[in-house]
């Protein structure tokens, strides 16, 4: 990833997010990075008020996989097009990788290829992994009406709501204080 252009500032932007995740088994960073990702992509197509603009290639990635993971985290069939669209990246990055020999064993390897496309394929990645790993059954949506981002749900009960209690969810819960009335 070279310069300071739109596409770099994207995919700083998507690190910054999945940075915010604070998640700490392996998978559920990959599926950190891919949501963050995918909410990135809805804010820059200006989906629920979001503001900005990405390169058409990571905006279509980023909206098709905003598509798949809400219909995951609302129960619903995965719309076929975006799944299509994944799998279609998906073939795509796997040929940018070659298996090398290190002192552990083998390990996948990413070609160090010029590619206009280059900083899409680790989240290409984290997006298969997500939906292919166990965490795949705890993808959420935020529950603040205006918010809508996605996350991996890493609560020991499975019950979390909001993408970040301290925002949305404190939110939430001073509306809902206001509401009361006086004491």
């Amino acid at each position: 990833m070279r310069g300071d252009g739109p596409k770099a500032r994207t995919v700083a932007a998507i690190r910054r997010l999945a940075d915010e995740a604070e998640e700490e088994d392996e998978v559920a960073i990959a599926g950190a990075e891919s949501l963050a990702f995918a909410n990135a992509g809805r804010a820059a197509a200006g989906v629920r008020g979001g503001e900005g603009h990405a390169p058409a290639e990571t905006e279509r990635l980023a909206l098709h996989l905003h598509r798949l993971f809400s219909a995951v985290a609302r129960g619903r069939p995965v719309p076929a097009a975006d799944l299509a669209a994944l799998e279609e990246w998906a073939k795509r990055a796997a040929l940018r990788r070659a298996l090398v020999e290190t002192d552990e064993g083998f390990r996948w390897h990413r070609r160090e290829e010029p590619d206009e496309q280059a900083a899409l394929w680790p989240i290409v990645d984290c997006a298969v992994a997500l939906l292919t790993g166990p965490w795949f059954r705890r993808i959420r949506e935020c529950a603040a009406a205006e918010c809508g981002r996605l996350f991996v749900d890493r609560s020991k009960n499975g019950r979390r709501r909001w993408c970040r209690m301290a925002v949305c969810g404190n939110r939430h819960k001073a509306r809902r204080f206001r509401g009361r009335g006086p004491f």
